[in-house]
């Protein structure tokens, strides 16, 4: 069954390709949203269907593009979390995340990006 993951968007430059998944990354402010390629922070990431994907598979990029894991169990757990709150989003929505509370969780920002003509 194919599943949703969220890839990075610029608001500012929406056309602009960014090849990468995003992952949320718990730091000592909460979480934050996270390119598995290349470790940076991004504000916003955008909901797409991929192949079958799970917190494994996540994982396994995260540790195969070298970044510094803290806690294997507790980055799981959040993965898990995260793979299972992204079905409630629809495609192509924009999403940021919410740090008012201690728990995973994220904000709409758009329904939908509208293309510039």
């Amino acid at each position: 069954m194919p599943q949703k993951i969220l890839v990075p968007i610029d608001l500012e430059n929406p056309e602009k390709i960014i090849n990468d998944f995003l992952y949320p990354k718990q730091t000592e402010s909460g979480f934050e949203l996270t390119g598995i390629k290349t470790n940076k922070k991004v504000d916003y990431g955008m909901v797409i269907l991929t192949s079958e994907i799970n917190e494994n598979d996540l994982f396994k990029r995260i540790v195969d593009s070298g970044i510094k894991i803290d806690s294997v169990k507790k980055l799981l757990n959040i993965l898990k979390n995260y793979v299972e709150r992204l079905p409630n989003y629809k495609i192509g929505n924009i999403l940021e995340i919410d740090n008012s509370k201690n728990d995973l969780g994220f904000k709409l920002k758009h329904q939908k990006l509208n293309k510039k003509k």
